[in-house]
């Protein structure tokens, strides 16, 4: 059975459709679509990859060690709780086959390969519908009503599109009150937010799951990791391929982990870069911004213009953003946007006021 969804697969960061389709090149595209770091990757990339490259001439460590090991220094987990995978997805799809799952649970609107890892374990879906008048945060006491025995429920956080975050707190409690259930923490984007992984005390009934492609800046090389129990992570390992991580992403994630002042920076920039943006945004007339300390926000367009339209203009002028229409729980009026750098982030608000009050008038 193949791994790819069955509807068109649509997702941020697809340039090579944007570029095909509108007729320009694909380095002339500002791409807001994609939540990646606007630092880049590590600065040593470039002598990684020349180091790397006789390295391709030979089969990756089977068993990730040195990659575990630096995971492993990294978090302060175990080596045995650790499991790396061809970017979050892979170990996302597999997740659901930790155990006999009989239902997914998943609070909407939300990452759409967590249904689709569902769907393709032929586990069926419930979904937990957010209310947009909350922000979309998640009611705790109303999503624990909604889970039962042998579910497995998946959440981001933050979550993508709506940067909500549950506390440390209430996942702990989640996971308490439902011991006989089994909980996919998506933390990808954790790293751009002050707030503390869920972990740093794990649950035993908690798989948490990291992307290093957001954070880290390297989408191209695919690489992200889980930590969970020994024995989740031994059922986990049987559904992941073998040799799933290429030489050379292993070492990039490597020097990646180790880069502790490329990781402060990170953050520093990116709640500078936030605040501004965050205030220019909800300058402007026609748009519902949610709130977000992460590294993209989610915006609402009043009547008549909606994310297709607005996605029509933009990329006349080169810049990408993400329709929010394929999201369950959304609908064409949200669109998301990811903070780029503050020379793109000011040129962006040019544009974006221009065509709103060209559509207030």
């Amino acid at each position: 059975m193949s791994v790819f969804p069955d509807k068109e697969y649509s997702h941020g960061g697809n340039l090579r459709e944007l570029a095909e389709s509108n007729n320009i090149s694909r380095q002339s595209i500002t791409d807001f679509s994609a939540n990646i770091n606007p630092l880049g990757p590590i600065p040593e990339l470039i002598n990684i990859l020349n180091k790397s490259i006789t390295d391709i001439q030979h089969y990756p460590d089977y068993g990730y060690r040195e990659l575990i090991a630096a995971i492993s220094r990294f978090g302060g987990w175990d080596p045995s709780m650790i499991m790396p995978g061809n970017g979050a997805s892979e170990l996302i799809y597999a997740s659901p086959y930790i155990s006999q799952f009989k239902r997914a649970v998943i609070p909407v609107p939300s990452y759409n390969d967590y249904s689709e890892a569902a769907r393709h374990a032929a586990i069926s879906v419930e979904y937990y519908y957010c209310n947009e008048s909350d922000n979309f945060q998640i009611d705790i006491r109303a999503l624990s009503s909604a889970i039962r025995p042998d579910d497995i429920i998946f959440i981001g956080r933050p979550n993508n599109p709506t940067c909500t975050v549950l506390t440390t707190g209430e996942i702990e409690s989640l996971c308490h009150a439902h011991k006989n259930s089994f909980f996919v923490i998506d933390e990808s984007f954790i790293e751009f937010t002050p707030h503390e992984s869920i972990a740093a005390k794990l649950p035993e009934n908690v798989l948490m799951i990291r992307s290093m492609t957001k954070f880290y800046a390297i989408p191209g090389l695919r690489l992200g990791y889980a930590v969970g129990t020994p024995q989740h992570i031994s059922r986990l390992k049987k559904h992941c391929i073998p040799w799933g991580i290429n030489c050379i992403a292993s070492e990039v994630g490597i020097a990646s982990l180790e880069n502790t002042a490329y990781q402060s920076r990170s953050r520093e920039t990116m709640q500078r870069l936030l605040f501004t943006f965050f205030t220019k945004l909800t300058g402007l007339p026609g748009v519902h911004v949610y709130p977000t300390n992460c590294n993209f926000f989610l915006i609402k367009l009043q009547p008549p213009l909606n994310g297709e339209i607005l996605h029509r203009h933009l990329i006349q002028k080169n810049i990408a953003i993400r329709q929010c229409s394929n999201f369950i729980g959304l609908d064409p009026s949200y669109i998301r946007i990811a903070i780029r750098t503050e020379q793109e982030n000011n040129a962006f608000i040019t544009v974006l006021d221009t065509i709103l009050r060209e559509y207030q008038a």
